[in-house]
């Protein structure tokens, strides 16, 4: 794994190329020294990733834990690999946090196999483009009782509904709850 460009100390996870007199020049960084490298693009990335400089020794100390074999791997090239095929649950979320795998953990942190059973009216707010579930893995009204509104709009990606370009914008999803709360729809 590539040591940082900048601090030589930490394993470099952002790569940058740039040419310097008309010869490319390729670098990495470790999160810390990316953060406060201002390169143009990262900081908003760590901005809406909500890293600032009050977390930023503690994520850095966590990524360096994650990439060190913190999860299931010692190797820290098959961490990486992991995002790239999407198996990172299996490879460090299930067990970190105590499941036999990434079936294991989606089986059981899921309330899809409970919404059969809802006895309060329950806006279920799942976005059909969400990176990580597909809308095949969605609830369909066959799965709820007649207490829950299924609502699966088709954006809205993983976490907040955010609308229009960056800086985005946030107010869709308390627009929506309250929505639920006023009119039961």
């Amino acid at each position: 794994m590539p040591i940082c460009s900048v601090c030589k100390k930490r394993q470099a996870i952002v790569f940058t190329s740039r040419y310097d007199n008309g010869k490319r020049v390729d670098e990495g960084y470790c999160i810390k020294c990316a953060y406060e490298s201002g390169i143009a693009g990262i900081s908003d990335m760590f901005s809406a990733a909500g890293i600032n400089d009050q977390n930023i020794e503690e994520m850095s100390d966590r990524v360096e834990d994650m990439l060190s074999g913190g999860g299931n791997s010692a190797n820290p090239e098959d961490f990486l690999r992991s995002i790239v095929n999407n198996d990172f649950d299996d490879v460090y979320t299930a067990p970190v946090h105590g499941f036999l795998g990434a079936i294991d953990y989606w089986t059981r942190c899921s309330a899809k196999a409970v919404l059969g059973g809802v006895r309060v009216p329950l806006l279920a707010l799942n976005a059909k483009n969400d990176p990580f579930q597909p809308p095949s893995v969605l609830p369909k009204p066959a799965d709820v009782s007649a207490y829950v509104y299924l609502d699966q709009p088709e954006e809205g990606g993983h976490i907040g509904f955010p609308v229009g370009k960056w800086p985005f914008s946030l107010e869709y999803l308390p627009h929506r709850i309250f929505r639920f709360f006023e009119q039961g729809t």
